[in-house]
C-alpha cells in the first residue's frame, strides 16, 4: 500500500531546508521520483540547480568570518575561481602551523570543505604541510572580484582602508609578520607598488605610522617606535599557538635590557605570591632597594608588620618556572608551594570571543560523523568546575590527588622536561591529566549543533545530568531555554555561575536526581548520563550508581529507565551520548542496553551518529562515541506508545 503523499509544507522543509532530492523524498514516502517532481512544481516550489544547492547549504558569512578571509587574503590565503558565479577559499601551511590552520578552520566552520596533507620538493628538500580547502560557493566570489584583476593576478583593493580592522591586521601579521631586533614587528610584502600604497593607507587608518623598508626578500612594512601600540591592537586576537609572534610589553623591557629591570606589576605578583625581596632581587639581578621601589610603585605594602606566610601564588610560580632550566627537584619544590593550579577565569574579551565562536560554529554530519572536531568553548566552562579535577575514573586516582603525590607529580615534571615542554603549573597539570583523566566537558559546538538540529528556535530542552557547562553554553548560543538537573551541589553552582556570567536568563538548574524530576513539557531531552560507575564524581551517596546499587542491571532499572520514561512522557525527541564501558576485562554493553530500554519505553532509534573525541592517549577506535537520536512515532502520544517496539 502506497504511503500518503507529502504536503506542501513537508516538501518545502525536505527540499529547501534539508536539501533532499526528489528521489530521496520519493523513497521516504514510498512513491516515484517523477511524482514528487510533479507535486513540487504544482506547489510552485523552485527547482534548485547545483549552484543553488550549494548556496542553500552554506550559511551567510558572519562578520568575523569575513574579517578572517580578508586578513588571510592579505597574507597566505588565496581564492580559486570555480565558475562565473562561485569560488572557494584555500590556504596552506607547514606541519608546524597545523594548529594555526585548524584554528582558522574552526572560525570558518561550514565554509571549510577539507584538510589535506601536502608535500613540496625544493632544492632537494621535502617540505610537508597541510592545506585547508573551502566550500565552493557564491559567497567567496565577492572576495575573488575584490582581490584579483581580470587576468587572475592578486592585488590589494583601493578601498582596503574600509576593511582594515585589528582582527584583519592580526591575521595578516600572523601569516606574513615577524619580530625584528628589540622586538619590533614587521610585515613582509611582495606585491605591486599600488597594493603597497593601499596597505599603508589602511594601516594609517588604524592609527599606525608604518614605514617601508627594503630587504633581500623584497619590501617590508615596519612600525618604528610603535611596538606597544601595534601589539595592543593585534594581541587580543592571537591564539595561543601563535603567541610567539606577540611578546607582551613587559617582555620588551626585560629582554631588551637583559633582565636588568623589574616592572612593578611583576614585583607585586612575586611578592604577594610569597617570594622574599632578596629572592626577587636575585632572580632579576637588581638590588633590594630596586625591588622595594617597584613594590611601592605597585602599591604593595611591606610585610614588616605582617607575619610571613609560606607558599606561592600560581602567577608567582609561573614567573619562576617560565624561563625553564631548573632540575626536576627544584620544579617540584616550587609547585608544592603554589598548590593546585585550578584554571583561572578568562578575561572578558577572551570569554566573549570564545562564546561568539561557539555561536558561529557550524558543525555538520559527514558519513555519520559530527564534524569538525572542535573544543572551542570548553575553556569558557573549565574555570567554573573545580570539582571536575577531584572526580576520577574507577581504578585510578583523581588529578587532584595525583598532584599532591610527590612520585606522580615528579613523573609529570620529568615527562615535560623530556618533551621540551614548559614546566609551568598549567602544563604540568596537563601531563598529569594524560594519566589521570578528568570527566570531560561536553563539546559546546556539538551541543549547539544538537539544539539547532533537533529543537525548534526558542524551544525548551531538559538536560537530566547537566555536567560541566558544555551543554549549557551550547544552549545559550543556540537560543533555546535550558532546564537541567544534577546531584552534585558544586556542579549545580558552577552551572549557575556560568549562566550568570553569560547573561543567560532562559535557564533553570536544579539540585535534584533526574529520575525524580518533572521538567514539564519540553521540545527535547538531551544529555550524556553517567556511564554506570566508570566515573566517580564525588564520595557522596547521591551518585546514581550508589543510590541504585553497584549492579549494572539495578542501575539501569533504578536510574536509566526512569529518566528515559520521563523523557518519553515530556518530549517528542531524546538525544543521548553514551558509550560501552569495560570492567574486569569485560565489555558492559551500555549502548545496546540504552537503545533497548528507550524502545521498550516507546521511542524509536531514528539515527546513530559518531562524535569524535580528543585523540590524547586514545586509540582510533576509542577516539569517538555514539550519539543516539530517538523519536516518538508521528501522531502518537505517550500513553498510546507505552510498551510498543
Amino acid at each position: 500500500m502506497e504511503k500518503k503523499l507529502p504536503t506542501r509544507e513537508e516538501i518545502e522543509d525536505l527540499y529547501l531546508n534539508k536539501l533532499l532530492t526528489d528521489g530521496q523524498i520519493a523513497k521516504m514516502f514510498g512513491t516515484y521520483q517523477v511524482r514528487i517532481s510533479r507535486l513540487r512544481r504544482k506547489y510552485g516550489i523552485t527547482t534548485l540547480d547545483k549552484t543553488g544547492r550549494i548556496e542553500a547549504s552554506v550559511p551567510e558569512l558572519t562578520p568575523l568570518q569575513r574579517e578572517l578571509i580578508l586578513g588571510s587574503l592579505l597574507g597566505d590565503g588565496y581564492i580559486r575561481k570555480n565558475s562565473e558565479r562561485t569560488a572557494s577559499f584555500c590556504e596552506s601551511h607547514s606541519e608546524k602551523q597545523e594548529e594555526y590552520l585548524r584554528w582558522k578552520g574552526e572560525i570558518l566552520g561550514a565554509h571549510v570543505s577539507s584538510y589535506t596533507k601536502t608535500t613540496k620538493r625544493s632544492k632537494g628538500k621535502v617540505f610537508r604541510g597541510w592545506r585547508l580547502t573551502g566550500v565552493t560557493s557564491t559567497h567567496m566570489k565577492e572576495f575573488y572580484d575584490l582581490f584579483y584583476d581580470s587576468s587572475g593576478r592578486r592585488q590589494f583593493p583601493d578601498n582596503l582602508k574600509d576593511f582594515m580592522t585589528p582582527f584583519v591586521l592580526a591575521i595578516w601579521y600572523m601569516d606574513d609578520g615577524s619580530i625584528l631586533k628589540k622586538f619590533h614587528p614587521r610585515i613582509t610584502f611582495g606585491l605591486d607598488d599600488k597594493s603597497l600604497e593601499n596597505s599603508i593607507e589602511a594601516l594609517r587608518n588604524l592609527g599606525l605610522s608604518p614605514t617601508v623598508g627594503k630587504e633581500k626578500s623584497g619590501h617590508c612594512i615596519r612600525f618604528p617606535g610603535q611596538a606597544d601600540k601595534f601589539f595592543e591592537l593585534v594581541g587580543p586576537h592571537v591564539p595561543e599557538c601563535m603567541r610567539y609572534k606577540t611578546p607582551a610589553p613587559s617582555e620588551f623591557r626585560t629582554k631588551a635590557k637583559n633582565a636588568a629591570l623589574l616592572t612593578p606589576e611583576k614585583a607585586g605578583i612575586l611578592y604577594s605570591g610569597g617570594m622574599k625581596m632578596q629572592e626577587i632581587a636575585g632572580l632579576y639581578g637588581v638590588g633590594r632597594s630596586t625591588v622595594r621601589r617597584r613594590l611601592k610603585e605597585a602599591g604593595v605594602k611591606s610585610r614588616e608588620a605582617v607575619p610571613y606566610k609560606a607558599g606561592l601564588s600560581i602567577e608567582a610560580a609561573e614567573s619562576l618556572l617560565e624561563p625553564g632550566g631548573r632540575p626536576p627537584e627544584e620544579v617540584l619544590e616550587v609547585l608544592r608551594k603554589c598548590g593546585f593550579p585550578f584554571p583561572p577565569m578568562l578575561q572578558r574579551h577572551t570569554f566573549d570571543r570564545e562564546v561568539e565562536l561557539v555561536r558561529n560554529s557550524a558543525a555538520r554530519v559527514e558519513d555519520g560523523i559530527i564534524t569538525p572536531w572542535s573544543s572551542v568553548g570548553t575553556r569558557v566552562c573549565n574555570p567554573y568546575f573545580h570539582n571536575r579535577y577531584k572526580a576520577l575514573s574507577r581504578g585510578t586516582v583523581s588529578p587532584y590527588e595525583a598532584w599532591f603525590d610527590d612520585e606522580k607529580l615528579l613523573k609529570a615534571i620529568n615527562f615535560q622536561i623530556r618533551m621540551g615542554d614548559p614546566v609551568t603549573p598549567k602544563r604540568v597539570l596537563r601531563a598529569i591529566t594524560m594519566q589521570h583523566r578528568t570527566p570531560s566537558i561536553f563539546r559546546p559546538t556539538v551541543a549547539n549543533w544538537v539544539y539547532r538540529s533537533h529543537c525548534p528556535p526558542g524551544g525548551t530542552v531538559w538536560d537530566p545530568c547537566s555536567g560541566y557547562g558544555g551543554r549549557l553554553l551550547g544552549a545559550f548560543t543556540a537560543g533555546v531555554r535550558y532546564i537541567a538537573t544534577d546531584v552534585e551541589k558544586e556542579t549545580v553552582e558552577g552551572n549557575r555561575s556560568l549562566a550568570q556570567d553569560l547573561g543567560y536568563e532562559g535557564h533553570s538548574i536544579e539540585l535534584c536526581p533526574a529520575e525524580r524530576f518533572d521538567p514539564g513539557t519540553v521540545d527535547l531531552v538531551f544529555t550524556s548520563p553517567p556511564y554506570f560507575d566508570r566515573e566517580i564524581y564525588s564520595g557522596k551517596d547521591d551518585q546514581s550508581w550508589v543510590r541504585h546499587g553497584s549492579n549494572f542491571d539495578s542501575w539501569v532499572e533504578g536510574f536509566l529507565r526512569p529518566v528515559i520514561s520521563i523523557a518519553f512522557k515530556r518530549s517528542p525527541k531524546l538525544v543521548l551520548n553514551v558509550a560501552d564501558i569495560r570492567k574486569n576485562r569485560k565489555v558492559i554493553p551500555l549502548v545496546d542496553r540504552t537503545i533497548a530500554v528507550a524502545e521498550e519505553e516507546g521511542f524509536i532509534l531514528s539515527e546513530r551518529l559518531w562524535m569524535p573525541l580528543a585523540r590524547l592517549n586514545r586509540s582510533p577506535e576509542e577516539a569517538r562515541e555514539p550519539v543516539l537520536i530517538f523519536e516518538r512515532y508521528r501522531g502518537s502520544n505517550p500513553s498510546d506508545m507505552k510498551g510498543t517496539h
